[in-house]
């Protein structure tokens, strides 16, 4: 356990230093020496999304869901994933999920926002209005706040 720890902190210095390849490699040996390594997890899953390694990062946490580590972020960020691979009522769910389960989150103005958009896509402009309201009305000097009065504009 102490060797992943090493090959953690190795990661976490490329990671910082923008040798992400690097980094991931380094995350991925600390997972083989102890699967249970939550840092190297997390920081193999960012650098992932970092690298628009989209699957790859889904698989990392959903990985991190079933070990409950940092449940309601980790499905946000597969929300991310699914997201950005435009499976907009997949993300909805996972949204739903990390909503329900930290409301003082810091990436709570993207969920809300993002959530707008995928209804949006997905034919439900009045939901879409109702997140996009809710971005502005919660996280008024946010940029999640002015991309949904954007948004918000072009609905009405």
């Amino acid at each position: 356990r102490k060797n992943s720890y090493i090959w953690d902190m190795l990661g976490y210095s490329y990671q910082v230093s923008g040798y992400s390849d690097k980094a991931a490699q380094a995350y991925k040996t600390a997972i083989q020496i102890n699967s249970t390594d939550q840092a190297a997890l997390i920081g193999l899953s960012v650098i992932l999304m970092e690298q628009k390694k989209y699957d790859e990062a889904q698989s990392s946490f959903e990985v991190m869901v079933q070990k409950k580590y940092k449940v309601p972020e980790a499905n946000f960020w597969i929300a991310e994933t699914l997201f950005e691979r435009k499976k907009y009522k997949d993300a909805i769910q996972y949204y739903k999920q990390s909503a329900s389960g930290n409301d003082k989150a810091t990436y709570l103005p993207t969920l809300l926002l993002h959530t707008g958009v995928a209804m949006e896509k997905t034919g439900d402009a009045a939901s879409a209005k109702v997140f996009y309201g809710a971005t502005i009305s919660k996280f008024a000097t946010t940029g999640a706040a002015q991309e949904a009065k954007e948004r918000l504009s072009k609905l009405k």
